[in-house]
Formats: structure tokens, C-alpha cells, sequence
């Protein structure tokens, strides 16, 4: 957590850091699960209390797009067998609402225990606008809401609009500030793209080369041109002579 809050963190570290964490958030996430109950198992030396393996055909993880990809994968990297879903919200800027924009769900996904993955639980709004794109507000039990990061202003939206929610989450940070982001938080998780770099940092260098590419082509079509239009004037001389 220290290393992917720290604005200092170079690209490599980023990565490696994420990587980790969403493996651990995604193992603590399905242990979980209802369908992880004890057992009993017998070793080579003796009989053990033990848990039954989930069975990923009764699961679905739901990425909230764009950040939720990251834990998504995470999650199906442990349960390759689950079903998969998205849902692209965005929050407008000035209002601080969410957006739906899109919705790809499995058919019965209100049977399904549903692992919902997004990062940053700030005003609670993408992840209660993802459990209605789902029609799931009649089974709060079969959900499972992982995070990085929340706040009490969103646990507390959870908690009075979607009270049997389950939710895991790595930090508890304070509050939010005037514009709706977590305080400490780590800025905006779906911005920096997994590398330690936001957007436009990592944009803007491709820019310049395909600009410089298009600049270079766009003299070599002038330069072809001038020369095509060289030797007809040239071969239209020698034809009127």
C-alpha cells in the first residue's frame, strides 16, 4: 500500500506493487465466498479441518470499468472458470454523480455470487449504480464488494442503500475532499493506468513521435509531388520541341 500511494514510485515499482496487492485482495476476497465452507480432509499423516474449493461456475466478477480491470483479473487468475461481467460508470466532474454508459452481464447472474471489483469506494455511487445495472438489489447477500481503498462517506452509502453487501477492503482512509476524492487515498487509481504514470504522462511521449512521423511523411508526399511534377514538365518540353 505505501509503495502505490507514494507519488514518488517509479513505473517498475508501481507495477510489481499493484500486481501483488490484487493477488492478496483477490485470494482474502474468495476465501470469502459462500461457497467456501469447512471440511474435513484426511492428509497422509491424519485427518485435518480444511475448507471446500469455490466453484467458479456459481461466481461472477464484475469490473467496473476502467480501474476495476486490474482486480477482475486478478480474481479470474485464481478462478479461471468464473463468469465475467462490465460495467462502464463515470463520474461526472462537476455533480459528482455517476453515469451508466454500458452494461455486459451473464444471463442468472441474480443466482451467481457476484464479486464486485473496483478500487477506490468513495461516495459509494459507481458501486451502487453497478448493483442496479445488475437488478440485484433483491439478494445484497450474494455480493461481495472488493477494494483497495474506501472512506466512511461511501461505506456508510452502502450500508443505509445496500445494507447486506459484503466488503473487503485494504484501507480505511479518512474523508473526502471537496472534490470527492479520498483523503489519502492514492489519487485516481483508473488514471494511472496500473504503471505509477498518469494518462497523459504516458501519452504524450507516443504523441511526439507520431507527430514527428506524420511531419516526415508529409514532406516525403511534398517532395514526391514536386518531383512527379518536375519530369512531366520536363518530358511536356521535350514533347513540344
Amino acid at each position: 500500500m505505501s509503495i502505490i500511494r507514494d507519488k514518488k514510485t517509479c513505473q517498475v515499482d508501481y507495477v510489481r506493487a499493484a500486481d501483488r496487492l490484487m493477488a492478496i485482495l483477490a485470494e482474502e476476497g474468495i476465501a470469502r465466498l459462500p461457497s467456501v465452507k469447512p471440511q474435513a480432509i484426511e492428509t497422509p499423516c491424519g485427518p485435518c479441518n480444511g475448507l471446500t474449493v469455490p466453484d467458479g461456475h456459481t461466481i461472477c466478477a464484475v469490473d467496473i470499468v476502467r480501474s476495476g480491470g486490474i482486480l477482475l483479473e486478478a480474481v479470474r487468475k485464481v478462478l479461471p472458470d468464473l463468469k465475467t461481467a462490465k460495467i462502464l460508470i463515470q463520474r461526472d466532474e462537476e455533480t459528482a454523480l455517476p453515469k451508466l454508459y454500458y452494461s455486459k452481464l451473464p444471463d442468472g447472474i441474480e443466482k451467481l455470487n457476484v464479486v464486485l471489483c473496483d478500487p477506490m469506494l468513495a461516495t459509494g455511487g459507481s458501486a451502487l449504480t453497478a448493483i442496479e445495472a445488475q437488478d440485484l438489489f433483491h439478494c445484497f447477500e450474494n455480493i461481495l464488494f472488493i477494494n483497495v481503498v474506501s472512506c466512511p462517506e461511501g461505506l456508510k452509502a452502502l450500508a443505509q442503500k445496500a445494507p447486506g453487501v459484503r466488503i473487503l477492503t485494504c484501507a480505511l482512509d479518512s474523508h473526502l475532499n471537496e472534490v470527492k476524492f479520498i483523503v489519502p487515498g492514492l489519487g485516481d487509481f483508473g488514471c494511472l493506468d496500473a504503471l505509477g504514470k498518469s494518462t497523459l504522462e504516458i501519452l504524450l511521449p507516443k504523441l511526439r513521435i507520431y507527430s514527428y512521423i506524420l511531419l516526415y511523411c508529409y514532406k516525403v508526399a511534398i517532395a514526391i509531388q514536386m518531383a512527379i511534377l518536375m519530369a512531366c514538365l520536363i518530358l511536356f518540353c521535350r514533347c513540344w520541341r
